[in-house]
């Protein structure tokens, strides 16, 4: 049965686990060793759900994005109303100078910004205070006016939680791959530990058989030695297996974040059965779908984006400044001739002549954008190349599944029917040893297909970006193509 992971994390999956989880946490939580009961029953779509929630570094991942969401907000707090004391005390022409009041900016998205002075005043100790209410407007021109420069603070941050987010959900796609390639070798390692005892069931039976057989003058001391080689290597390959069993459960709980000594039952899936086989539907998926092509194409807008702004800074750069002053009282626009309403109007520029590092940042924002571009085309080209192979592996397993059990079955009735002839003296350890071997050889590819199957299908839908679902405004639909 084909089914997209992202679809499988009802949070009713959690209760079949949540005691064991509990067992193990608070032993974990006070220092008590894991107790031997704590054994966990997991089917696949159990143990990624229980990834995404407990896997340390997407918790971890997870975490950082508050980092981002606050440097958001710090950008955006300049473009708010900013309210802050404004007083100064000091000695001007040898005599006590004193201002105490407040300040009042506010900067807009196109670049202007508002600037509120109030303030109380003294000049000498015999003088009066007076009063002083001033407002500033400010204006830039040509190369830092308009949202496109004044706004790219914020653009960046806002780009920069895009990214950050999709490297998250690169990270609970790359632990679910994991999860699945570690679930099926530890099925596959379970069942053909499993096969290994009957296996040596088989073996010992047939020795003890040669054995007596041997004592009968039945059969010679060679064909002894032979079944008993096959036994002490069937020992052998079970110890092994038992070992790479155990090394992949630790990697299991590790990747679960759960004890390193938990064990662990799983059920065994459904051999997985991909729906998109076809080639060009695939590519065309990937392309909508991986958000590692998306992040290239924010690349690419983003170095678009620095090649406009750096031309526009190659204009002059100008700003208009009107200031208004009223001292002593607040009646504003007094036209009496006593009045002490000051008006100014300033065109200011520190534009250097040559414009030499405006060139240079244009020049290289020139090459950067060329650059992203044919980023763009190296990721596709890496992508389709990546679908095809995973589409290839994905139909050669599925060939060579085909053939195992096939071989399987074949191999199987030739065990049979050499233990039946040899049963009844019609054949030797030989025949038999022979069968049991090339049966060995078919079990174990067989179980070697099956996990290969469901594996690379997993694999083919994480090159399609189907593994798990992901934010719409993250995929590459958000971007224009180039």
């Amino acid at each position: 049965m084909n089914f997209v992971v992202s679809k499988m994390y009802a949070r009713k999956r959690y209760s079949k686990i949540g005691q064991s989880i509990l067992a193990v946490g608070v032993a974990c939580t006070f220092g008590f060793s894991t107790p031997a009961w704590a054994e966990m029953i997991l089917d696949l779509e159990q143990a990624i759900a229980l990834v995404l929630k407990q896997n340390r570094s997407v918790r971890q991942s997870s975490d950082r994005l508050g980092l981002d969401a606050n440097s958001i907000v710090a950008v955006q707090s300049d473009f708010k109303t900013q309210i802050s004391p404004d007083a100064i005390i000091g000695v001007q022409n040898g005599k006590d100078a004193s201002s105490y009041g407040f300040k009042v900016v506010r900067r807009f998205y196109n670049g202007t910004e508002l600037v509120t002075r109030i303030a109380n005043e003294k000049f000498g100790s015999d003088d009066g205070r007076s009063n002083r209410v001033s407002v500033e407007w400010r204006q830039p021109l040509l190369a830092n006016a308009g949202r496109l420069v004044n706004e790219e603070p914020l653009v960046r941050a806002q780009q920069s939680s895009l990214s950050n987010r999709r490297s998250y959900e690169l990270t609970r796609v790359s632990v679910v791959l994991q999860v699945i390639s570690l679930y099926y070798e530890m099925i596959r390692l379970q069942q053909q530990t499993r096969a290994d005892k009957k296996t040596i069931d088989r073996l010992t039976a047939l020795f003890k058989a040669s054995k007596a057989k041997e004592s009968l003058g039945w059969t010679t001391r060679v064909d002894t030695l032979r079944v008993e080689l096959q036994l002490s290597e069937a020992r052998s390959r079970q110890n092994s297996n038992q070992d790479l069993l155990r090394s992949a459960a630790r990697q299991f709980s590790e990747i679960l974040a759960m004890p390193l000594n938990t064990t662990f039952k799983l059920k065994p899936p459904p051999t997985f059965e991909l729906e998109i086989t076809d080639e060009k539907l695939a590519i065309k998926t990937a392309l909508k779908n991986r958000l590692d092509f998306a992040q290239v194409l924010q690349d690419f807008e983003d170095a678009n984006r620095g090649v406009k702004i750096a031309k526009k800074r190659l204009k002059p750069a100008l700003q208009l400044v009107t200031r208004y002053t009223r001292a002593d009282d607040f009646v504003f626009f007094d036209n009496s001739l006593g009045s002490n309403n000051r008006w100014s109007l300033q065109l200011t520029s520190n534009t250097d002549f040559h414009r030499r590092r405006e060139k240079a940042e244009f020049r290289n924002a020139s090459i950067e954008e060329d650059a992203a571009s044919q980023a763009i085309e190296i990721a596709r080209q890496s992508i389709i190349r990546e679908v095809r192979d995973r589409l290839t592996s994905y139909r050669l397993n599925r060939r060579n599944l085909t053939l195992a059990e096939s071989s399987y079955d074949r191999a199987e009735s030739r065990l049979k029917l050499a233990r039946r002839l040899f049963d009844i003296g019609r054949e030797t350890q030989f025949t038999v040893s022979d069968a049991e071997e090339a049966f060995l050889q078919t079990e174990n590819q067989l179980l070697l297909n099956q996990a290969r199957v469901s594996v690379s299908g997993y694999q083919a839908l994480e090159a399609m970006g189907l593994l798990i679902e992901t934010p719409k405004e993250l995929r590459p639909d958000v971007y224009p193509r180039i």
